[in-house]
């Protein structure tokens, strides 16, 4: 007896091969969206770093023979072009998050603050991190109170208690990064 194989005549995917790929794209679209955020706070506090690196070189470089900063601010560094283009916004300095930054004398021995307002939680901590060793203090503000995290004078590095508590106290903070001409 001859055994006669019969051909379907439909072809295509079955409905569980479409739904096992439909589950693997849904799983890969809900992982992208949960790392591009990430992915972007990391590329913003690297550009910020960069920036307030590119502040400090300007007031060194725009201060370097002269004894007094009492002259400093963000208009004076802007006009001289001492700071990224990329940060100037109508007249103003504005960060990646953002919030304006500003520049001032403090009044004290050679001093100035590079002041960053909006600083948000996710990059509070890690922004801290990649320029602290560029900074003499460092004081975080916001409604949780002020946190002084670091201060050469006195002897104390970062504090990564005091850092993770004065990140965390709000939904975004205004940080002082005062440094020595």
């Amino acid at each position: 007896m001859k055994l006669i194989k019969k051909k379907s005549k439909y072809k295509g995917f079955s409905l569980l091969e479409i739904l096992l790929v439909l589950a693997v794209a849904a799983g890969l679209v809900i992982g992208a969206f949960m790392v591009y955020p990430k992915v972007q706070m990391s590329q913003k506090i690297d550009k910020e770093s960069k920036n307030i690196t590119a502040i400090q070189a300007g007031v060194k470089s725009l201060y370097a023979g002269r004894a007094k900063l009492s002259s400093l601010n963000e208009t004076v560094l802007i006009q001289s072009k001492s700071v990224p283009d990329n940060m100037l916004q109508d007249g103003k300095l504005i960060n990646e998050w953002k919030g304006e930054v500003t520049v001032e004398y403090s009044g004290n021995h050679g001093k100035y603050n590079i002041i960053y307002n909006n600083v948000p939680v996710e990059a509070c901590s890690r922004f801290i991190s990649a320029v602290s060793g560029n900074f003499e203090i460092i004081t975080i503000y916001n409604s949780g109170g002020s946190f002084d995290i670091k201060n050469k004078e006195e002897n104390f590095g970062i504090d990564t208690e005091k850092t993770a508590k004065g990140c965390n106290s709000d939904q975004s903070s205004t940080i002082y990064f005062t440094s020595i001409k």
